[in-house]
Parts: C-alpha cells; sequence; structure tokens
C-alpha cells in the first residue's frame, strides 16, 4: 500500500481505538473483538452502549468480515455471548 494512504488510515484506526478505549473509561460503552475460534483470527467487532441506561435502553452493534458472516453465524454467536454478559455486568 502507498505510504501516503497508509499513514492516514493508520491515524483513523488509532482514533477508533481511542475512542472505544473512552467510552469504556466512562462507562458509556464497552468494544469486544469477535473471534473465530478454528483459528483464532479476529473476524469483527461487537459494541454494547449504554448511553441511556437510566433509561433502561443500550444499543449493540456489530460490524463482521464478509468471509464469517454466514458460514460462521460470527456476528449471531457474538451477539449473544454479549446479551448473556450485559446483564451480569451491570448487576
Amino acid at each position: 500500500m502507498d505510504q501516503e494512504l497508509l499513514v492516514p488510515r493508520l491515524m483513523a484506526g488509532e482514533a477508533f481505538l481511542r475512542r472505544q478505549w473512552d467510552n469504556a473509561a466512562s462507562g458509556g460503552g464497552y468494544p469486544f473483538v469477535i473471534v473465530r475460534l478454528e483459528d483464532n483470527r479476529s473476524v469483527g467487532s461487537i459494541g454494547l452502549r449504554l448511553t441511556e441506561i437510566d433509561r433502561g435502553r443500550g444499543w449493540l452493534g456489530y460490524s463482521v468480515a464478509a468471509s464469517a458472516r454466514v458460514a460462521t453465524r460470527s456476528s449471531s454467536c457474538g451477539s449473544r455471548t454479549t446479551g448473556r454478559w450485559a446483564p451480569s455486568g451491570f448487576g
């Protein structure tokens, strides 16, 4: 990849990670990585946002690589796991 294109992408990636860490540190949300068990590779991310937890609401968002969407059911497994964790994480 051309160096001129790589640096902005790395900076955008670092900014994204810092926002996720800030959300976790403030209690506003929790980021997780979806890992495929067969080869221990990251295939996506899932995040639990709690910006309206005082009203009993939260959001779950995810992004999964195309290669892991159907065959491995990564998004549904990640969603179920996060859903099971969430009540215990705030009880």
